[in-house]
């Protein structure tokens, strides 16, 4: 099951937050095709941060639970989906952009 986490600035317009939520059903749509899973998979949550200067106002973070089938490949092109779907979403909301994907694997003893 999909978890997405958005963090956002608790200082944003509102405008800008309406241009988050509006990102939900894209982003679920991309997540979905790319995994293929289900919608009801997904589970999203918007949560409100307080950012330091510096900082991203939005930060997209997602957590998967591995299978055979999502290679490291499938995931960088997840990312980079993400990303393009967030920097559309950035301009339309008149943000600043920059973009970091990580696709660290986690090992658990």
């Amino acid at each position: 099951m999909p978890n997405i986490k958005i963090y956002t600035d608790k200082g944003l317009p509102k405008h800008t937050q309406l241009c988050v939520r509006e990102s939900l059903a894209p982003l679920r749509e991309i997540i979905c095709r790319v995994l293929k899973v289900e919608n009801s998979a997904c589970q999203f949550a918007i949560v409100p941060a307080y950012v330091m200067a510096g900082q991203a106002v939005v930060n997209v973070e997602i957590a998967i639970l591995p299978k055979p089938e999502r290679t490291h490949p499938m995931l960088a092109a997840l990312a980079e989906e993400v990303q393009l779907l967030m920097a559309r979403m950035s301009l339309k909301a008149e943000l600043p952009c920059g973009y970091r994907s990580s696709t660290r694997r986690r090992t658990f003893l």
